[in-house]
């Protein structure tokens, strides 16, 4: 990561009911997944035209063909580990995987210094395919800890306060819900922020984190982690520097959306419980023991509260019972139903 962070990383409507895994991501604040993104259809059909293409360049000889997907079809795809899949494919002489290992080694060669061979690295890590990446991916971390030491941590420390900058200027316009979990936020964010949105973030209707893409604000969740242009180096430092640095600017932030969303989850509670009993509450009749128990949940006086409830309930059909002896029976069996609700929220006690 160099002085001075510049893009691309740092400075530089039918209902349905969801399943298990829809509501595990809504608690944790994640979109519903709703099949492939126009991202994904769209570099399925680049990876589809591409086959075509190279299917027309069949008459030509290995090398002819070779240097025209290097130069007019390769350029046109977003897909690295596609776009390197066909140049291996195509590969006239020897092996391409072993050619560019040894162009690799003779560039680190060339370089004079870990400095010069942590810039180089830096700068191409995130253009090789996977199985390139993770040859290097050891010896980069080797030459990181070989860095210059003041060097490194001064970049380091620039980067932690921009990244500060940014997220406390991206937080005047954001409005958090408590909703989303603080991890959640805090990682939208550092994803923003690799990504080169050093402006224009924000937050969408649900809490979840926002960029300006193609002119529209779209969660940075939904774009594909593939197309991150951040190196893996630089995405290290993100999490092992910067990551806490961001959680403690949003913290703050955070804590009171989710203490407004318990404020107002209680305020809704209350209301329906008051409303039991009454006219207006008529139609709630069916969720009144539902309603108590949330109710009771939020009040330190929990039995007090519920026994409150019941004879609410009780109050407002007295005039089904005939006699003392069913009223009482009514009673019981209004608490055997509480009792069983409880029971099936909290089967741990």
């Amino acid at each position: 990561m160099s002085n001075g962070m510049q893009p691309h990383g740092f400075v530089t409507g039918s209902y349905f009911e969801p399943n298990d895994m829809d509501i595990l991501n809504s608690i944790a604040g994640k979109p519903r997944d709703t099949g492939p993104s126009p991202t994904q259809r769209r570099i399925k059909a680049q990876n589809e035209l591409a086959d075509k293409n190279i299917k027309k360049l069949e008459n030509l000889t290995p090398e002819s063909r070779y240097r025209a997907i290097v130069e007019d079809i390769a350029p046109s795809l977003d897909d690295m580990e596609y776009r390197w899949k066909i140049l291996e494919d195509n590969y006239p002489n020897g092996s391409l995987e072993e050619d560019t290992i040894k162009e690799i080694d003779q560039e680190m060669l060339a370089r004079g210094t870990k400095q010069e061979q942590y810039f180089y690295l830096q700068d191409n890590f995130s253009k090789w395919p996977k199985k390139i990446q993770d040859k290097y991916r050891e010896k980069g971390r080797a030459i990181l800890e070989f860095n210059p030491q003041q060097d490194f941590q001064d970049s380091t420390i620039l980067n932690i306060a921009n990244s500060r900058a940014i997220v406390q200027n991206s937080l005047q316009r954001m409005t958090l819900q408590g909703t989303q979990s603080l991890d959640t936020v805090v990682n939208g964010l550092g994803e923003a922020i690799l990504r080169g949105y050093n402006q224009g973030i924000g937050t969408n209707e649900f809490g979840q984190v926002t960029v300006i893409k193609d002119g529209e604000a779209v969660p940075i969740d939904s774009l594909p982690k593939e197309t991150n242009p951040a190196s893996q180096l630089e995405k290290d430092v993100m999490r092992g520097y910067i990551t806490e640095a961001i959680k403690e600017e949003v913290k703050p932030y955070w804590e009171k959306a989710r203490r407004e969303t318990r404020d107002n989850l209680r305020l809704k509670d209350r209301k329906l419980f008051n409303l039991l009993g009454t006219e207006e509450g008529k139609d709630l009749k069916k969720f009144a023991m539902p309603i108590i128990a949330t109710a009771a949940e939020h009040e330190r006086d929990k039995m007090g509260m519920a026994r409150e409830g019941i004879d609410k309930l009780m109050k407002n059909e007295i005039d089904r019972y005939s006699n003392p002896f069913q009223y009482i029976v009514g009673y019981v069996q209004k608490i055997d139903e509480f009792q069983a609700l409880l029971e099936k929220r909290y089967p741990n006690g």
